[in-house]
């Protein structure tokens, strides 16, 4: 094991060793690498399909959570397994409050020592694809919570939560005839059932235990098989596995701050000074920019004079002014120099307002069109701004709406590559590479 585990269940705090487990009061009260298998405050866990990449993932789902209401608050989606399918996804994730997300990474990167941050969610997968042919079925319970994944040779089909109204008998007994129905629709490609149940529990009753997963396999009508684990407590039953079953097969890579927090803790020590490094700079070239900019904006004026004129003649002049007045120093580098700085800082003054691009672009979207970035770009002529989006329709649809946002757009005055119009993939994901043409500083 990397670490010591501790395990965050329905806001308690469990340092986990190999028989047992003991009440601490959270991640200050621990030294050392540490694993945390939490539910992040009993956040929401789901499995979903998107259209386009696993990179667009997380802003999809999280649209789609707030459309439907799930999601009314701030709230981050952390994404713990994808699938590529076709030309979709298939995510397994958690949507968390932005509270309860703060709280945890906060305690993180307060810590001297590497910390890992894993979803139960992710535990349960690994027991479900272990190797086995036909569907799997894992269910963890804790306390009064029920969770259900079933997934068919490796693909995810479906995730769901039922909670009971307390831990006896019969309120669990309710919660298990639920669990059942959600069960039943939860099938593999050709409609088939899951073959196998494997049981984890949080609970320290282990007969009690076994009797509620027998149960449960009565009512599906699925064989309760053994848990896949790396250790077995003597006194388990070897048909429901505990938590140290459940966390055995996970891996580092299962984390959802990834493997390198401890790298970022530190790297975060440094950041005082290094502020202070690159203000030290800005400083200094904040001067040499401001002497220039006086020069910038007497040259603007004069390019503003001839704006009818040809442009390649007004930046000539702008040349011949600047070779005259450094004609003495003999110092071409520096004539270079300024002259290709005083032509970048002209073009940003006379570019148009970013906030104006953005409400452009967004009002020009048609229903159905997401659009998912809004970027900088560089071409062979100059800046330019990438708009990435994805639109949720058949083929044909879609690219009739990619040509309706470039029509639009170039209505407006914009400029758009050629191979804009064309640019919709098989995943109906897009990019625009658009300019614009500058005329007394609008567009």
């Amino acid at each position: 094991m990397l670490g010591q585990w501790i395990i965050n269940l329905d806001g308690e705090w469990w340092l986990l060793d190999e028989n047992e487990a003991t009440a601490v009061d959270g991640l200050e009260s621990v030294s050392g690498p540490t694993l945390v298998l939490t539910d992040f405050d009993h956040a929401m866990v789901a499995v979903d399909t998107v259209s386009g990449p696993s990179s667009y993932a997380a802003p999809l789902i999280e649209k789609q959570l707030r459309e439907v209401g799930t999601l009314d608050g701030p709230g981050r989606v952390l994404l713990h397994a994808t699938q590529k399918r076709g030309g979709t996804t298939r995510v397994l994730y958690s949507a968390v409050p932005a509270a309860s997300y703060a709280d945890f990474f906060s305690q993180v990167s307060q810590r001297n020592d590497h910390t890992l941050l894993i979803s139960f969610a992710s535990a349960m997968l690994r027991h479900a694809v272990s190797g086995s042919d036909g569907g799997t079925a894992v269910v963890f319970r804790h306390g009064r919570h029920l969770e259900l994944l079933v997934a068919f040779g490796g693909d995810i089909v479906a995730m769901k939560r039922v909670t009971a109204f307390s831990t006896q008998t019969d309120d669990l007994e309710q919660a298990l005839a639920r669990l059942t129905r959600a069960m039943a629709g939860m099938r593999g490609e050709s409609g088939e059932q899951p073959v196998r149940i494997r049981w984890f529990s949080w609970a320290a009753e282990h007969h009690a235990e076994t009797e509620l997963a027998r149960r449960f396999s009565e009512l599906s009508g699925v064989s309760l098989a053994a848990p896949t684990t790396k250790q077995n407590t003597a006194s388990a039953p070897a048909q429901v596995g505990s938590i140290h079953d459940l966390v055995s097969v996970l891996r580092t890579s299962d984390a959802v701050n990834g493997a390198s927090s401890k790298a970022l803790h530190r790297a975060e020590a440094w950041l005082p000074a290094v502020a202070g490094v690159v203000l030290a700079v800005s400083l200094a070239l904040f001067g040499l920019a401001w002497y220039w900019a006086g020069e910038a904006r007497e040259l603007r004026t004069e390019t503003q004079s001839v704006a009818h004129e040809d442009a390649g003649a007004a930046l000539r002049q702008m040349a011949d002014r600047l070779s005259t007045a450094n004609a003495s120093t003999g110092d071409s580098s520096s004539v270079a120099q300024q002259f290709a700085f005083l032509s970048r800082l002209d073009g940003a003054l006379t570019a148009p307002d970013l906030r104006r691009v953005v409400h452009d672009i967004g009002a020009a979207a048609p229903d159905g069109m997401q659009i998912v970035g809004i970027s900088l770009a560089k071409t062979p002529t100059g800046a330019a701004i990438a708009v990435d989006g994805v639109v949720q329709k058949a083929l044909r649809q879609a690219m009739a709406d990619l040509q309706q946002l470039t029509a639009t757009l170039r209505s407006k005055g914009y400029q758009i590559a050629d191979k804009g119009d064309g640019a919709m993939d098989e995943k109906n994901s897009f990019r625009l590479t658009m300019t614009w043409e500058v005329h007394h500083g609008e567009i």
